[in-house]
């Protein structure tokens, strides 16, 4: 056998144990004593992209150019406002190439282009690269989500998306994006809703509701529901729960729509022929960022019209997420994050899907 040189084994093992250190180990700028943990991202969603430069108009420059601004993301939000910002905090940055940068963003002066705006305004953001996302004083347009609650983290605080200053010139479909059911798009000169491949089903002649928008391709009208109506979304537990295998449920979800005003209100989102109530066609689920039609969607009638809710009334919906069509359900075991979402509303909830329990559990088609 050939002996190997010393010095090159000594000088191979080094390069891997440096290699491993700088794969594990984050630095913290500007961090407390005593070091800051990294936030708790909600796994599943694709970090923005706010600039890669650590000059001082980088974020600036960044946010200018629609190719670099994540539009859809004021359309997948919770909440957006438009807020002017009073302080960017650094917390802590990842080693890699390029870091991705933890900063904590306080606002002020809020005005909700979608949602209510919280009482604390006050957010972290994670971006890819070292430049700050804005600068105090920058008035932006905020994209929040607001993760879904759990016992283990009753932490609700809603995280930054994405920002964008409201002179950039993605700011008007930015504008746009937040005030579409969620799930509407711009593709080109066209205005695209997800009930797109259901054609003529997705909204049969006669119906008598409208809106000022309407999809392009199948006429349906883009739809909300006014304000003081709520979307929540609750785990359905089965009856016999398993440790390591359902411990958070089989993916079932109970949808439940509130009108936590004092008067009665006409929600548009959601239709009804005076019997049945056209859940499907209302409510899209979004899970790895990608939207699904519910099996029994594309069954509105002429007869559809807005559903009525009386001043503190809720109306709910069970929905089996293991029945979403042509979904890539993940091998092994991993949680999976959907977002439900009717018209302007949204929810957001999970569960894990463990491959040897829940895959039997799937309907045959």
């Amino acid at each position: 056998m050939k002996k190997m040189n010393p010095a090159a084994v000594w000088l191979g093992m080094s390069c891997i144990a440096v290699g491993v250190s700088c794969a594990l180990v984050g630095v913290v700028v500007g961090a407390p004593e005593g070091g800051a943990a990294a936030p708790d991202i909600a796994p599943g969603v694709a970090l923005p992209e706010a600039g890669e430069g650590a000059e001082p108009n980088a974020a600036e420059n960044a946010t200018d150019k629609q190719d670099r601004v994540d539009i859809s993301a004021f359309n997948r939000a919770d909440i957006v406002l438009v807020a002017r910002v009073t302080e960017v905090r650094p917390l802590m940055a990842t080693m890699s190439m390029p870091p991705t940068t933890f900063f904590q963003i306080t606002l002020e002066k809020p005005t909700a282009l979608r949602g209510t705006s919280p009482a604390k305004l006050s957010f972290r953001q994670s971006v890819k690269g070292s430049a700050a996302p804005g600068a105090v004083g920058d008035e932006m347009i905020v994209a929040l989500e607001v993760p879904p609650a759990e016992k283990e983290n009753p932490d609700d605080t809603p995280i930054v998306r994405q920002m964008l200053l409201t002179k950039s010139p993605a700011s008007q479909a930015a504008r746009e994006a937040a005030t579409l059911p969620i799930g509407w798009q711009r593709i080109g000169k066209e205005l695209v809703s997800p009930w797109a491949p259901l054609e003529k089903s997705a909204w049969p002649d006669g119906i008598k509701v409208d809106a000022p928008l309407h999809c392009d391709r199948t006429g349906r009208p883009a739809l909300v529901a006014p304000a003081g109506i709520v979307l929540t979304s609750e785990k359905v537990m089965p009856k016999k729960l398993l440790e390591y295998k359902n411990p958070y449920g089989d993916g079932e979800f109970r949808l439940t729509l509130t009108n936590t005003t004092k008067e009665d209100s006409i929600i548009p989102a959601l239709l009804t022929d005076g019997k049945t109530i056209f859940w499907a066609d209302a409510l899209i689920a979004f899970a790895d960022n990608e939207p699904y039609l519910l099996p029994a969607a594309g069954h509105l009638t002429a007869e559809c019209h807005p559903v009525a809710l009386k001043a503190g009334e809720s109306i709910s919906y069970t929905i089996n997420t293991l029945t979403l069509p042509k979904h890539d359900w993940p091998q092994g075991g991993s949680r999976v994050y959907f977002q439900f979402a009717l018209g302007n509303l949204s929810a957001r909830d999970f569960f894990y899907f463990f491959t040897d329990y829940h895959q039997r559990l799937i309907p045959k088609k």
